[in-house]
């Protein structure tokens, strides 16, 4: 094996005990994290309060959600329960009779047919107006020096 020349006494030895004590570093941070960073525990005290506190909000707002209530009475508008709604959005949509498409579906013959039928472009249809007159290749600056931009002309009528 070759002799490395930073290989020394000195390096295996700050590196030995640079490894390990990072490792404890990290072994220690994993134990003790944990215990800094729990927010609350069942026998803290406050925490059946909090529990009951949590459960009361709960149940508030699920009857909010699941009342029925006037939104603007003269307009006639309703707030129901999301449930109902869901069970009005079955029923109607089951009533419905599904029809076909008129859109083809990519991959089958009905969308290969369709794009067979349907006509490319023979070309690009020129810009209408002043905007599509092409600038005069013998363009000159009215003002300015050489290696400024050319002035745009007025349209010519």
């Amino acid at each position: 094996m070759d002799h490395h020349p930073e290989d020394t006494p000195l390096n295996r030895f700050l590196t030995f005990w640079g490894v390990l004590g990072v490792s404890l570093v990290v072994v220690i941070l994993a134990i003790v994290l944990p215990r800094i960073l729990k927010k609350s525990v069942p026998d803290a005290p406050g925490y059946a309060e909090r529990g009951a506190t949590a459960a009361e909000v709960r149940a508030v707002r699920y009857a909010e959600a699941n009342k029925y209530e006037w939104v603007d009475k003269a307009a006639g508008t309703v707030r129901v329960p999301a449930s109902v709604t869901y069970e009005a959005a079955v029923k109607d949509l089951a009533a419905k009779k599904a029809v076909k498409s008129s859109i083809p579906i990519p991959g089958t013959d009905a969308a290969a047919a369709a794009a067979a039928a349907t006509p490319a472009p023979e070309s690009t249809p020129a810009p209408q107006g002043d905007a599509a007159d092409p600038p005069a290749s013998d363009a000159k600056p009215k003002s300015g020096s050489e290696g400024d931009a050319p002035a745009p002309e007025a349209p010519q009528n």
